[in-house]
C-alpha cells in the first residue's frame, strides 16, 4: 500500500492548528469585556407611579425603554423611574444597565418586560387614608363638568369624599360616585350651585351633615341606598330643585333639617325602619301634596313639615307618640287630620296657622295638648267661648291679643271633658269662687290655670292622674284644693275629711307656686311624684320654718344657716324633686318606713350631708338624688328599690359609717337598672399613719361591689373612676356593661362576670391596671373598642363566645400571656392586641374573616397558627405589621387548640433568626414539640421545626401542665 505522506502531514498540521484557533477566539472574546447583568425585579409602585428594579453592580445609569411614546428611551441615574408624566394608555417597559467608565464591561441585555396601564386622571385631589390602604377625594382640583369619581386610584380603592372636598365649586355639573365610596363627608358638595345630578353608589354608608346643602339646581330623583345607615343633619337642605326622595331602609332617623327648603319636592318615601323625624326635616317643602310619615315613627320633631303650602293629606303610623312644636304649622291646604291612638303629646303650636284645618280626629289617648296647638285653624273660632276638640278643652277662644282683664272663663266644663290643654285658662277671670271639674277629666295641662283670678276653691275630681307644671302658678286667691273628688260628708275644720277618691299620680314643677293663700292641702295615697318647687312661695311654704310639708309629702327644706339632722315626720309618703337642693346645713336624714318616694335630685349637692338612712319601702333612687354629696357615707340600698338613676350617687364619698365597717356595696336583686354615671367617682382621699407616725395619702371608699341578679344593664360611666374599688361581682342577668362603666378603676383586681353578659362597651375597663384576669362567659358577643385598654396586669383572657373584638380592645395589656381566640370570633379590630408582648402562640380560627391594621403590632414573641391557607380578603394588609411568624393551613380541635399542620414553604412564613417560632397555647397544657404521627412521640422540638422535610405533617404534642 502506498502511503501519501503529504496528506498525513496536512492532517497533522490541521489538528495542531485547531486548538490555536480556539485559544485565539477565547482571547478575542476576553478582549471584548463581560456584559453587565440585566436588571431584575421590575415592579411598579401604584401609589407613587414609579418603576423600580434591583440595582445592578457596575452600572452608572439605566436606559428605560417605554413602548408607545414619542421618544422610546429614557435615562435614569437611579434604579427607579417616574411614570407620572405618561399619558393615559397601555405601555410595555424594559430596562438595561449601562456601565460606569471604570468598569470593564459592556451594557447589559434588556430586562424582562413589564406591562403598565396609565389610568385616566380626573384632576381631582386624592389623599391616602386608613393606614394607606385606601384613597379619599380631598379636593376638586382641576376637575369640572360631569365628574366621575373612580372605583380605584393608583391601584387602591377610593372609599370616601372628604369634608368640604367640593364645597363652593361652581364648575361641577354632575357627580357619579365610584362603587367603593362608603362615605360622603360633611359639607362635601355644599353650595355647588350648578350641580344638577348625582348618582349615589350602592355601598354608600354615610352622608355627612350639610353634604349637599344649597345645591339649588340638583334635580335628580334622589334614591338613598339601603346601605346608608347615617344621614347627617341638613344633608340636602335648600336643594330647591329636588323633585323626589326615596329614603333607604338603613335609615332609622331622619335628622334635623335634612330636606328643609326643598320646595320642589312632590314625593317623599319614608321606610318602615324610620322611628323619628327631626326638627325642620321637611320644613318649607311647599310643593309636597301628601306625606306618609312612616309606619314606625314615634316622634315628629318641631317644624318638621311646617309651612308646606301644598300639603293636603297626612298619613300617620300607628306608633306615633309625639308631634312636636309647630310640626304642621302654616300648612294652609290641610283640611283634615286623623291622629293615631298611640299619640300621647301634641306640641306647642303643632297645627297653628293651618287656616283651613276644620276636621281633626284625636286618637283618644292623648295625655298632653300644648298651648296654641290648634290656634289659627277653623277649630279655633276666636269667639270668646271655650274651644273643644274631642273632649279636650283647648282654651277660651279669644284672639291672642285680648287683654287679660277681658278673659272671662266659662267655669262649667262640658261633660265628657278628658283633658285641659296647656294654658287653657291662663290669665282668665272666674266669677264663681268654686270650680268643680267633671268626672272623666284625666289631665290638667301645663299652666292651665296660671295667674287666673277670682278662683278660691277647686275640686279636680277623682279621675285626674296628673297636674301639669305651673298648673296653678300665681293663683293668689286659691285657698282650697281638693286633689280628687269631694267627700259627700266632711268637716270644714278638718281638710283631711274633704278628700275623697283620687287617681292622682303626679304634681308637676311649680304647680302651686305663689298660691299665697294656700295654707293646707291633703295629698292622696295614689300620689307618686311631686315636682320641683311645686309649693314654693305658697302659704304652706311661708308658714314653715325648716321642712315644708304639703300634706304627707316633704316638698322643700329651708336653709336657716345652722347645721341640722332631720327626722322626717312619721307617715310621710314621699319627698319632692330637689327638695333639699344645694342645702348647706343638712348633716343627716332619717326616714320613716312610710316613705316610698324620694324625688329626682332631692339631695343634689348637699355638701355637708353625711348620713342618710333610706326608708325600707323605697321604690327607686331617682336621677341625681345624691348628686355630689361629697361627704355621704355608705348607704344600704333597700331591697324594694327597682332602679338606681342617672348620677344618683355621683362623686359621693361612700365611706364606711365607722372604721370597723367593710366598704362593700350590694345592689339588691330587686334593682333592674343602674343608670349612667350612677356611682361615678365615688371615692375620697384619706391619710393613714404607720407605727412611726408617718402619714401617707390613700384613696378610700367602696372597695367591693356586688351587683344583684335583677340588673340587666350597667349604665355608661356607672362606676367610672371609683378609686378604692378592688372587686366586682356582676349579676347573672346583666347583658350589657356600658361605655366606660369601670373606666380607670385603678385598684380593681377581681371582676367576676355573670352568665348572661353579651356586650362590654367602649372603654369599659380602660386603664384598670390592677385587674388580673378577664374570664368572659360563653354568652359574650361583643368586646367594645378600648374595653381593656392598658389593663397591664391581666395575665389571661378567656374570650367566651365573643364574635367582635373591638379596636384597641386589649392594647397595652403587657402581662397578657394566655390567649385563646374562640371559634366564634369574626373580627378583630385595629390595634386590638397591640404591645401585648407576653403573648406567644395564638390560634386564629376559620371563623375570623376580618382583622384590622396593626392588630398585633408590638407582639414581638407571638406566632400565629391559622386554619386559613392564606390571608383572608378581610385581613388588612398590615394586620401582622410586626412580621411575626405565621403557620397556615393548621388543623384545629373543636376546643380551639392546635392539632397539626403540614410543613411546607407555603404554610410557614416570616421565620428567621430574628423572628423565631413560639409555642402554641392550650389552656391547662404544655407544648412539648412535634410528632410525625398523631399520638406519637416528639420527633422535632420547637426550635427544630424548620429541619423537617417539606410535606411532613407535624402533630402538636401536649402534656398536662
Amino acid at each position: 500500500m502506498t502511503v501519501n505522506k503529504s496528506r498525513i502531514l496536512k492532517r497533522a498540521f490541521s489538528l495542531l492548528l485547531l486548538p490555536v484557533i480556539l485559544l485565539c477566539f477565547i482571547i478575542t472574546l476576553s478582549a471584548c469585556g463581560a456584559r453587565l447583568n440585566a436588571p431584575s425585579g421590575l415592579n411598579i409602585d401604584p401609589l407613587e407611579l414609579s418603576l423600580n428594579w434591583n440595582e445592578v453592580n457596575g452600572a452608572a445609569y439605566y436606559t428605560v425603554r417605554v413602548s408607545g411614546t414619542e421618544n422610546n428611551d429614557f435615562l435614569s441615574s437611579k434604579n427607579s423611574y417616574s411614570l407620572v408624566n405618561l399619558k393615559e394608555g397601555s405601555y410595555t417597559i424594559t430596562v438595561k444597565a449601562e456601565p460606569a467608565a471604570n468598569v470593564d464591561a459592556s451594557a447589559s441585555a434588556w430586562s424582562a418586560k413589564i406591562s403598565f396601564v396609565r389610568d385616566h386622571e380626573t384632576g381631582m385631589v386624592f389623599s391616602l387614608t386608613n393606614s394607606n390602604t385606601e384613597f379619599e377625594v380631598t379636593g376638586v382640583g382641576s376637575a369640572k363638568g360631569d365628574i366621575v369619581i373612580p372605583d380605584t386610584y393608583r391601584g387602591l380603592p377610593v372609599t370616601s369624599v372628604a369634608d368640604k372636598a367640593f364645597m363652593g365649586s361652581p364648575d361641577v355639573t354632575s357627580i357619579v360616585f365610584g362603587a367603593n365610596i362608603r362615605e360622603i363627608g360633611s359639607h362635601a358638595f355644599n353650595n355647588c350651585a350648578n350641580l344638577t345630578s348625582i348618582t349615589l353608589p350602592e355601598n354608600l354608608q354615610v352622608i355627612g351633615s350639610n353634604a349637599f346643602q344649597s345645591c339649588g339646581k340638583l334635580a335628580t330623583d334622589l334614591v338613598i341606598p339601603d346601605s346608608v345607615t347615617s344621614l347627617g343633619d341638613r344633608a340636602f337642605i335648600y336643594c330647591r330643585s329636588l323633585p323626589s326622595v326615596k329614603i333607604g331602609s338603613g335609615i332609622t332617623a331622619i335628622p334635623d333639617g335634612a330636606f328643609n327648603g326643598c320646595n320642589s319636592l312632590t314625593s317623599v318615601e319614608i321606610p318602615s325602619t324610620v322611628t323619628s323625624i327631626g326638627e325642620s326635616a321637611f320644613f318649607d317643602c311647599y310643593s309636597l301634596p301628601s306625606i306618609n310619615t312612616g309606619a314606625n315613627v314615634t316622634e315628629i320633631g318641631a317644624s318638621a313639615f311646617g309651612r308646606n303650602d301644598a300639603l293636603t293629606s297626612v298619613t300617620f303610623g300607628d306608633k306615633l307618640e309625639t308631634i312636636g312644636e309647630s310640626a304642621f304649622g302654616e300648612c294652609i291646604a290641610l283640611t283634615s287630620v286623623t291622629l293615631p291612638a298611640s299619640l300621647k303629646t301634641i306640641g306647642v303650636n303643632a297645627f297653628n296657622g293651618s287656616t283651613n284645618l276644620a276636621d281633626v280626629q284625636l286618637g283618644g289617648n292623648e295625655e298632653k295638648i300644648s298651648s296654641g296647638a290648634f290656634y289659627g285653624t277653623k277649630i279655633w273660632k276666636e269667639d270668646g267661648k271655650a274651644a273643644y276638640l274631642d273632649g279636650w278643652l283647648l282654651g277660651m277662644s279669644y284672639p291672642e291679643d285680648t287683654q287679660n282683664s277681658d278673659r272671662v272663663a266659662e267655669e262649667n266644663l262640658i261633660k265628657g271633658t278628658k283633658g285641659i290643654a296647656d294654658y287653657a285658662y291662663s290669665n282668665c277671670a272666674f266669677s264663681g269662687a268654686t270650680l268643680i271639674l267633671p268626672e272623666g277629666l284625666k289631665y290638667i295641662g301645663e299652666g292651665a290655670f296660671s295667674d287666673a283670678s277670682g278662683l278660691v276653691q277647686i275640686v279636680i275630681g277623682k279621675d285626674v292622674v296628673s297636674v301639669g307644671d305651673y298648673a296653678f302658678d300665681g293663683v293668689s286667691t286659691l285657698t282650697t284644693v281638693i286633689l280628687g273628688s269631694l267627700n259627700e260628708v266632711y268637716d270644714n275644720t278638718d281638710p283631711d275629711t274633704m278628700l275623697g277618691e283620687s287617681a292622682l299620680r303626679d304634681i308637676g314643677d311649680y304647680a302651686f307656686r305663689d298660691c299665697t293663700a294656700l295654707t293646707s292641702i291633703t295629698m292622696p295615697d295614689s300620689l307618686e311624684h311631686v315636682g320641683t318647687y311645686a309649693f314654693t312661695g305658697s302659704g304652706l311654704w311661708t308658714n314653715a320654718t325648716t321642712a315644708v310639708y304639703a300634706g304627707n309629702w316633704l316638698v322643700e327644706f329651708k336653709d336657716l344657716g345652722s347645721q341640722i339632722t332631720l327626722n322626717v315626720l312619721d307617715g310621710t309618703a314621699g319627698v319632692a324633686d330637689y327638695a333639699f337642693y344645694q342645702n348647706s346645713t343638712l348633716m343627716g336624714v332619717a326616714f320613716p318606713a312610710s316613705c316610698k318616694y324620694i324625688g329626682r335630685g332631692a339631695f343634689y349637692q348637699c355638701s355637708v350631708l353625711v348620713q342618710v338612712a333610706l326608708p325600707a319601702n323605697l321604690t327607686a333612687i331617682e336621677d341625681y338624688t345624691f348628686y355630689s354629696c361629697t361627704n355621704l357615707t355608705l348607704t344600704a340600698i333597700p331591697e324594694t328599690v327597682t332602679r338606681i338613676g342617672r348620677s344618683a350617687f355621683y362623686k359621693c364619698a361612700l365611706s364606711s359609717a365607722s372604721e370597723t365597717d367593710e366598704n362593700s356595696l350590694t345592689i339588691p336583686d330587686s334593682v333592674k337598672e343602674i343608670g349612667d354615671y350612677a356611682f361615678y367617682g365615688c371615692y375620697y382621699k384619706d391619710t393613714v399613719q404607720d407605727e412611726n407616725g408617718t402619714s401617707t395619702g390613700v384613696t378610700a371608699g367602696v372597695d367591693a361591689v356586688i351587683i344583684g341578679d335583677g340588673v340587666e344593664r350597667i349604665g355608661n360611666y356607672a362606676f367610672y373612676n371609683m378609686g378604692a374599688l378592688k372587686s366586682v361581682v356582676i349579676g347573672n342577668s346583666v347583658k350589657e356593661i356600658g361605655n366606660r362603666a369601670f373606666y380607670k378603676c385603678e385598684e380593681l383586681v377581681d371582676v367576676r362576670f355573670g352568665t348572661s353578659l353579651e356586650k362590654i362597651g367602649e372603654r369599659a375597663f380602660y386603664g384598670c391596671s390592677a385587674m388580673d384576669e378577664a374570664a368572659l362567659p360563653d354568652s359574650i358577643r361583643e368586646i367594645g373598642d378600648y374595653a381593656f385598654y392598658k389593663c397591664t396586669s391581666i395575665k389571661s383572657a378567656d374570650l367566651g363566645g365573643a364574635q367582635v373584638i373591638g379596636s384597641h380592645a386589649f392594647f397595652g395589656c403587657t402581662s397578657l400571656e394566655n390567649l385563646s381566640i374562640p371559634a366564634t370570633v369574626k373580627s378583630i379590630g385595629d390595634q386590638a392586641f397591640r404591645n401585648c408582648a407576653a403573648i406567644y402562640g395564638v390560634v386564629l380560627p376559620s371563623s375570623l374573616t376580618e382583622i384590622g391594621p396593626h392588630a398585633f403590632y408590638g407582639c414581638n414573641n407571638i406566632t400565629f397558627y391559622t386554619q386559613s391557607a392564606a390571608d383572608e380578603s378581610g385581613w388588612n394588609s398590615r394586620w401582622n405589621s410586626s412580621y411575626r411568624p405565621v403557620v397556615y393551613g393548621c388543623t384545629v380541635a373543636d376546643e380551639g387548640y392546635l392539632v397539626s399542620f403540614v410543613y411546607s414553604a407555603e404554610n410557614i412564613k416570616n421565620v428567621n433568626s430574628a423572628s423565631k417560632l413560639t409555642a402554641p397555647f392550650r389552656e391547662g397544657y404544655k407544648f412539648e414539640g412535634w410528632a410525625t404521627e398523631q399520638g406519637g412521640e416528639v420527633v422535632y422540638s420547637l426550635a427544630e421545626t424548620t429541619s423537617a422535610e417539606f410535606g411532613t405533617t407535624l402533630y402538636a404534642v401536649w402534656t398536662l401542665a
